[in-house]
Parts: C-alpha cells; sequence; structure tokens
C-alpha cells in the first residue's frame, strides 16, 4: 500500500508542475493572442488528461492487486 500512496505523490507532483508550467506560460507570455490561448488550453487539457488516467490505472492497479490477495 506505501507505493500506491508514493505513486499517487508522484502524480500530484507532477499535476502541479503541470499547473505551474500554465501559470508561468499565462504571466510571461501576453494573452492578447489567440495562440497563447489555444496553447494554454491544450495544455490544460492535457493535464487533466493525464490526471484521470493516471488515477484511473491507479485505482484498477489497486483494485487487481486487493483481489490477488483474497
Amino acid at each position: 500500500m506505501d507505493r500506491f500512496r508514493k505513486l499517487r505523490h508522484v502524480i500530484v507532483l507532477l499535476l502541479v508542475l503541470f499547473a505551474l508550467g500554465l501559470i508561468l506560460l499565462i504571466v510571461m507570455v501576453p494573452t492578447r493572442t489567440f495562440l497563447t490561448w489555444a496553447v494554454a488550453v491544450t495544455q490544460a487539457v492535457v493535464a487533466a488528461y493525464f490526471g484521470v488516467v493516471s488515477f484511473g490505472l491507479l485505482k484498477e492497479l489497486q483494485e487487481k492487486e486487493h483481489d490477488e490477495e483474497e
């Protein structure tokens, strides 16, 4: 169970890094252009997709391991 907690922490850390990168992009690049907003939205979608898929796979792995123990 400890490794699942560590994996969860790694996923959260990567999502925080995605968010910080997105914030830096918006703060440092002029947001008046369509292209900047397109890149920002694309990064936000990729980060959300990564989070959902990662947590889903982690949950599936936990359930599989739990079933094998019983």
